[in-house]
Formats: structure tokens, C-alpha cells, sequence
């Protein structure tokens, strides 16, 4: 409490410092106490907040409480009479002249309130273009989140790192087929697909990424997927459409919403087959924006290589085929193969009305010579060039008229071997040019009629040099260590770094560095031992395989037998002490979700070469045509390493191929009586029913997996030590896995008749109730196409004898 004042205490003190004013009621001691300290703040005021900041004035107020939570209206009127005196005197003052001076308040309320609107109307506009940056920062965040549940195929798109140093068409060469391309591709109106076919070597690849480079310059690239054999992700059609999808995402923004509609109705929807992925992730996210693009406004998917896609080429056109409707009026196919019968079948089912074809190998052969003359005459100029930088020289001249002549004459109409004698004569492991010209040119005269025969004249000058002048028993060894280093490369169902072939194929880097110094013309060998090694193209791994010159090529591999050294060693691999085993990574619990541990931590414990052997070793074992029996190899390796190998998979994100791999591993059992054929069955069926679980938390697969499988369950009662022993009490469980194998969902309603193909590899159901047809793989259970053009009821399904047609009753 305040004391009473005395006589003295009323006359007044006259206090002089820092004023506050604010846009709201101070209230508050503790803040008002803060302010006054921090700021040496002598009192609060709100009504003149934000006035002097537009108007030069002098603030007159009355005081009238102490600013906290007993603010009363008891002394307002004597705060308020004390203002309006002092004002009043304080005016008496001033002399009259002076204020005739001022400028008036309304002259100056109008410039500034002129200022004002200026900075309100920037403010505005900082304001739409903030929210504009947001609403593009959320847009991507969100496209962002999407793509990320899009499983991608990584180097497919024709501007990936792996193939940004792939070559592209010469400006003066493929004129006229650049032109063709164009104006197809400028065409919305006209045919969906264009077809370039051309055998091995005649630059496909090429012209895909020359074409694609250019559409993605003009705004008219959707997608690109460029198909390469040796590449588990680039040869099949598993992660092609979500592949594309994810590059539309970047390219259509409307489409983000529908496709985040479509994954969030069906998580696994990336695991479905090639017709439900095509339908739900383009065609109907496509058809839902069509009404908001332009409407010549067309983009251009480009499909690279189609022939390289294994077995599943022509099934992909079928597709493309049968949907024209739903995909074409948004994009235009660009197709390339060789015309091999698996895609010339595919494409025989697609209408003529809706695809253009050109054949490389039918262009009229002068215009080959001319395009392949253009690339030799700027590709020796590069090499003059780069020799002559080095301080060294070549005739003016070089090679000569004649040489040039002899060498196209070799080449046409194959551009892979321009390519690949360029990068033979410019390796810098052999320093003369022009003698690797010669070893070239030694081979003018070989009789080359056949596709294979240029790939001789292209290959043998390379291969030879390898022996040359070397004694016949050093000669010998070269060949073994090529055939096994080369061959094991040319194998490979995806590439693998210097480093892990050489743990791989237990060789020391030394000698893998060694025999791939002088292969840089025909393999991509990257100066970092930790960056995988590629063949340049395709056609070499052709050359060394053809059975037809298996006495003639001194270089040959024998597939089988690579295959068969490449499965040996990856279960050799496998089963080396500290890689596969319970708990791989040491996770904390066997509750932790995989999608919780780092990738990093995953690639310390299951090194490069130690995953490729997980997932491909059942590759390598099929491709080598070898059968598999009791107590050998593969079945001691199941018994030892079944769940660890589950548990691999899981961590590596490929648990669902399990079931594939499984069955492949079946239809490898020499007598289906052996124990490991029995060992087989009951894994198939332990995988598909725990697969889900186990994906999700990997170490799931030594605790409910084991204690939900059946009591009968081989595979529990081998592994029923590894369930955790905090599990006192195991639940009771059903005696043996159930007749069912697998239950088919997909038909809002009541199926009426179900049918099989005639060799058994398609299952057709039908609904009265919802008028869809389902197409099944009865293998995995997957939906492959769903048939919804019936305007009435289906009872009935059949197919044709053939199995190529599919009869309904409406």
C-alpha cells in the first residue's frame, strides 16, 4: 500500500523518459515490470500506437492506473482533465503565426495515406507471391512424398548419370529420320505409336536419346525408360510404369493428387501386375485432368530397347493395345527394338491405323554411308586433336581417303562398330593410333555377310590384341582369366563395381584392374573401384556367347557354365561367417520397422556383392540349366540359411520376389519326391502367408512368422529354436497349411464363372453384379487386367482354344 501523502507530496514532479505505445491493453505486472527494466519504459499508452508513424505528432494522455490486472475506471475522468488543461495550456502558448506556418493535417494525411496504399499494395503483393512460393513448396513436398512410394528403376531415363556419357546423333547425321520423328511427334492427331526396329548395332539407342534430348528441350518429353539387358531394374517391366509415373509427376502437377489417391486406395499397388499399375497410376490419374490440358497439347513417352525387356515385350503391347483409348488422347508412344519375333508378335496385334514403322536396316544404304562417313570424319578429328595436345602428331591427312573408304565399307550398316573402333584407336593404354588403325584394317578383307560376321570384324581386332606375341601357355591363361572376369561381367543380372567383383569372384583387384585397362572400348570402366562396370552395348556379350563360333572364337564363353561359377560363388558368399545370420544388422527388437533403418547401416553389415548374391543367386542357378537334388548345394544352403536369407531380402526391400524365386527354385527339382522338393512347398507356402509381416519388420520372420505357421510346417519345426525365448507360451495354431493356396480379391461383388487359359498361365473371373472381368496370374494371385466396357451384367467367360481371345456372354 501506498503511504499518505503530505502537504509537500502534492505538488507535481515532472518525470521524463520513454513512452510505450502498443496495439493492445497492457495487463500484465511481470510484463510491464520486464519492458520497464529492459527498456527503462516509464509507461504504457495503446491509443496512439502506429499514429506518429504516419503523422508527426505530439501525444498528450492522462495517466490513470499502474498498468496490471487492477486496471479500473475510478480515476479515468481526473486522467482525462488533466490531459485536456495541459493541452489547453500548452496551446495558449504557441503563437497563432507559427501554426499558419504548418501544413494542414488533411495535406498530410493525403500523402501519406497515398504512401500508405503504396506500401499496403506492395505488402499485397509480397503476400500472393509468398503464398504462391508455399503453395509451389507444399506442391513439391507433396510430389515429393509421392514419388517416394513409386519404386524407381535407377539409370533408365535417357539424362541418368549412367547414361549421360552415352552418345548422341551427329548434327549432320539421321537427317530425314529425325524429321520423320518430328513431325510424328508434332502430329497430336495422328498415329499413337511409332515403331523404330533395327538390328544390333544400327544405333537405336542412340537416336532414342538424341530424340528424347530434343523433346525434353521443346517441353514435350513425359517420360523416358530405357530398357538394358544385365540390369535386374532396367530388364523387366517391374518398375516401368511406376518409373514413368513418378517423371509425368514432375512434368503434370495436376496429376499428384490422383495418383496419391491411387497408392494411398492400394499400398501394394507398385507389387500389382503391369495392366493394373498401367491402368491405375497413368490412364486413370490422365483421364481424370484431361478436361484441364491443352488440347494439341500431347506427351511424349519413350520406350527404349523393348527387345531387352525379358519375356514380357510383347505382353506389354498387347496392353498398350487393348487401352489405346484411355492413354492416347495425353501421350504418344516412341518405341525401339530389334525385330525379334517376341515384339514383332506384340506389334502384330496392334492396329496398323494407330503405329508407324521404320526399319534402320531397310534405310536406302547411301544415306548410311554418308551418316556413318559424317561420324568417322569428326571422330578422328577428335582424335587428331586430343594427340596432337599431348605433344605428339599424326599426318595432316590421317587416316587417308582410303583407309576412311575401307572403313566405312566395314562398318555399314552397323554404327556400333564406327563407335567402337573410334574408342579402340583413341585408348591410351596402346599410344599410337595408327597402329591400332591397321590391326582394324587387317580385317577389310573378312567375309561379313551376316550380322555376327560384323560383329566379328567389330570384336576380334580388340579381343586379339589381349594374346598377341604372348607364348601359347600364357596365351592359354589369358583367355581362362578372361572368359572368367569378362564372362562373370556379361553375365550379371545387374553390374557390379571393381571392388565387389573382385570379393565376388574372390580375385584380387590387382588382376581385375589389369584386365580391364585395355577393354575401355567395349566396357565402361570407371576410374572409382566403387562405381559398377557396364558393357558399352549389348552386342558384345552376343559376340561372346554365339554357340555358332564356339570353335572359331578363341574368346568364347559358355553361358551355362559362367552362370553356373557366378551361383557357386554367390552361395560361397552367402554363407561366409558373419553375413547371414539371425539379426544381421543387430537391431534392437524384432518390432523395428525397416523403414526405420538406415540404408547406410544395411550396406555396412550386407556389403554390395553380398546383396547382388541374395537376389540373383536363384537367377544364376536357372540360367546354368542346372537341376538341383538333395543334400547338395543349394539344399544344405536352404537348410542352413532360409530365414536369414528372408530376413536379407526383407532389409534389401525385396521380400515379395521371394515367392517368385521360390517357385523358380521348384520347377529346378529334379524328382518332386526328394526332400528338398517337400522342403520347397512348405516355403513357398510359409513366404506367401508371412511375406506382408516379415516386409515390414524383417526380424519378424524368426517370431510370428515361426509361431503362426502350422504345426506341421517344415520350416517351423527345423527353425523352432530361433523363436525368441521371451515367448513363453506359443499360441495354439492350425495342424497344416489350409487347401486354400491363395484367395483372389478384387470384384466389388459376387463372381459368377471363372475359367483358365488353355496352358494354365491366366485365370478370367466374372461378376453379374459389378460388369467387370478380371484377367488373374494364378501363380502369384496378381490382377493383370480388369475389363470394364460391359454395359450389362457378365454370367458367363471363355477362352479360345488358343488362349489369344476372351468370349463373354454380353
Amino acid at each position: 500500500m501506498r503511504p499518505d501523502r503530505s502537504d509537500e507530496d502534492d505538488n507535481p514532479a515532472i518525470h521524463y523518459g520513454l513512452i510505450a505505445s502498443a496495439n493492445q491493453l497492457m495487463k500484465d505486472a511481470l510484463v510491464r515490470d520486464k519492458l520497464s527494466a529492459e527498456k527503462d519504459v516509464l509507461c504504457f499508452e495503446m491509443e496512439a500506437a502506429g499514429l506518429m508513424n504516419h503523422f508527426p505528432c505530439l501525444v498528450i494522455r492522462g495517466i490513470c492506473d499502474y498498468s496490471d490486472s487492477h486496471k479500473n475506471k475510478e480515476w479515468q475522468g481526473y486522467a482525462a482533465m488533466a490531459a485536456a488543461a495541459y493541452a489547453k495550456d500548452l496551446l495558449s502558448r504557441i503563437l497563432p503565426i507559427k501554426i499558419e506556418a504548418e501544413k494542414r493535417i488533411g495535406d498530410v494525411l493525403s500523402s501519406e495515406f497515398i504512401v500508405e496504399k503504396n506500401i499496403i499494395k506492395e505488402v499485397h503483393n509480397t503476400a500472393q507471391q509468398t503464398n504462391t512460393a508455399i503453395d509451389i513448396l507444399d506442391s513439391d513436398r507433396r510430389r515429393e512424398k509421392v514419388i517416394a512410394k513409386l519404386p524407381y528403376a535407377k539409370g533408365s531415363t535417357f539424362d541418368s548419370f549412367d547414361g549421360a556419357l552415352d552418345s548422341r546423333c551427329h548434327p549432320e547425321t539421321r537427317i530425314d529420320l529425325r524429321r520423320q520423328i518430328k513431325e510424328w511427334a508434332e502430329n497430336g492427331q495422328g498415329k499413337s505409336i511409332f515403331w523404330l526396329k533395327g538390328m544390333a548395332g544400327t544405333g537405336k539407342s542412340t537416336i532414342s536419346r538424341t530424340v528424347a534430348e530434343s523433346l525434353e528441350k521443346e517441353g514435350k518429353l513425359g517420360a523416358s525408360f530405357f530398357f538394358k539387358r544385365g540390369e535386374a531394374d532396367r530388364s523387366s517391366v517391374a518398375m516401368l510404369f511406376t518409373t514413368i509415373c513418378a517423371q509425368l509427376l514432375v512434368k503434370i502437377l495436376l496429376l499428384i493428387a490422383h495418383v496419391e489417391t491411387a497408392i494411398d486406395a492400394d499400398l501394394n499397388i507398385s507389387d500389382k501386375s503391369m495392366g493394373e499399375q498401367f491402368e491405375k497410376l497413368i490412364c486413370q490419374p490422365l483421364s481424370q485432368i484431361r478436361g484441364h490440358l491443352p488440347l494439341a497439347s500431347k506427351l511424349i513417352i519413350i520406350i527404349d530397347a523393348l527387345d531387352e525387356c525379358a519375356r514380357d515385350g510383347d505382353t506389354f503391347l498387347r496392353l498398350l493395345s487393348q487401352t489405346r483409348n484411355k492413354w492416347s488422347p495425353s501421350l504418344q508412344i516412341f518405341i525401339t527394338s530389334r525385330p525379334e519375333q517376341q515384339i514383332r508378335s506384340g506389334f502384330a496385334e496392334v492396329p496398323e491405323e494407330i503405329r508407324e514403322n521404320i526399319e534402320l536396316h531397310e534405310i536406302p544404304q547411301p544415306i548410311i554411308k554418308q551418316d556413318i562417313t559424317t561420324f568417322l570424319e569428326h571422330r578422328f578429328a577428335q582424335i587428331q586433336k586430343k594427340y596432337t595436345k599431348d605433344g605428339r602428331s599424326l599426318p595432316s591427312d590421317w587416316p587417308g581417303l582410303e583407309a576412311m573408304l575401307a572403313l566405312v565399307d566395314m562398318a555399314v550398316p552397323l554404327f556400333i562398330f564406327a563407335a567402337t573402333l573410334c574408342r579402340f584407336i583413341e585408348d591410351e593404354v596402346y599410344s599410337n593410333p595408327t597402329d591400332q588403325l591397321k590391326k582394324v584394317l587387317k580385317y577389310r578383307k573378312m567375309k561379313s555377310d551376316s550380322e555376327m560376321d560384323k560383329l566379328d570384324v567389330t570384336y576380334s581386332p580388340i579381343l586379339k590384341q589381349l594374346i598377341d606375341g604372348r607364348p601359347e601357355k600364357a596365351q592359354k591363361s589369358l583367355v581362362k582369366r578372361f572368359q572368367i572376369i569378362v564372362g562373370t561381367i556379361v553375365h550379371l543380372a545387374e553390374p557390379l563395381s571393381r571392388s565387389s567383383l573382385a570379393t565376388l569372384l574372390d580375385i584380387d583387384n590387382q588382376q581385375i584392374e589389369g584386365q580391364l585397362s585395355s577393354l575401355h572400348s567395349v566396357l565402361s570402366v570407371p576410374s572409382s573401384a566403387e562405381s559398377p562396370i557396364r558393357m558399352l552395348h549389348l552386342s558384345f556379350r552376343d559376340f561372346l556367347v554365339d554357340a555358332d563360333r564356339r570353335d572359331t572364337n578363341l574368346f568364347w564363353v559358355d553361358e551355362a557354365e559362367t552362370h553356373k561359377m557366378i551361383m557357386t560363388k554367390c552361395l560361397d558368399r552367402m554363407s561366409q561367417r558373419g553375413y547371414l545370420q539371425e539379426n544381421i544388422c543387430n537391431l534392437p527388437d524384432h518390432g523395428t520397422l525397416r523403414a526405420e533403418i538406415d540404408n547406410r547401416i544395411i550396406t555396412n553389415y550386407l556389403p554390395p556383392d553380398v546383396q547382388y548374391a541374395c537376389r540373383f543367386w536363384v537367377y544364376h542357378l536357372k540360367e546354368s540349366q542346372s537341376y538341383i537334388n538333395d543334400k547338395d548345394p543349394v539344399h544344405r544352403f536352404l537348410l542352413d540359411h532360409f530365414l536369414h536369407w528372408l530376413e536379407s531380402l526383407s532389409l534389401l526391400g525385396r521380400i515379395m520376389e521371394s515367392v517368385h524365386l521360390i517357385r523358380t527354385l521348384q520347377t529346378l527339382v529334379h524328382d518332386k519326391n526328394m526332400e528338398i522338393s517337400k522342403l520347397l512347398s512348405d516355403a513357398m507356402r510359409f513366404a506367401r502367408r508371412h511375406s506382408s509381416i516379415i516386409d515390414r519388420a524383417p526380424l519378424q520372420v524368426y517370431s510370428s512368422a515361426l509361431i503362426f505357421s502350422p504345426m506341421t510346417s517344415i520350416i517351423r519345426n527345423f527353425y523352432i529354436n530361433k523363436i525368441p525365448h521371451w515367448i513363453e507360451k506359443l499360441p495354439e495354431v492350425e495342424s497344416a497349411w489350409s487347401a486354400v493356396l491363395q484367395t483372389l480379391e478384387g470384384h466389388s461383388d459376387s463372381v459368377s464363372t471363372v475359367a483358365f487359359s488353355p496352358d494354365g498361365t491366366l485365370l478370367a473371373s466374372c461378376s453379374r453384379d459389378d460388369t467387370t472381368v478380371k484377367l488373374w496370374d494364378p501363380a502369384t494371385g496378381s490382377l493383370q487386367q480388369t475389363l470394364e466396357d460391359h454395359s450389362r451384367s457378365v454370367s458367363t467367360v471363355a477362352f479360345s482354344a488358343d488362349g489369344k481371345f476372351l468370349v463373354t456372354d454380353q
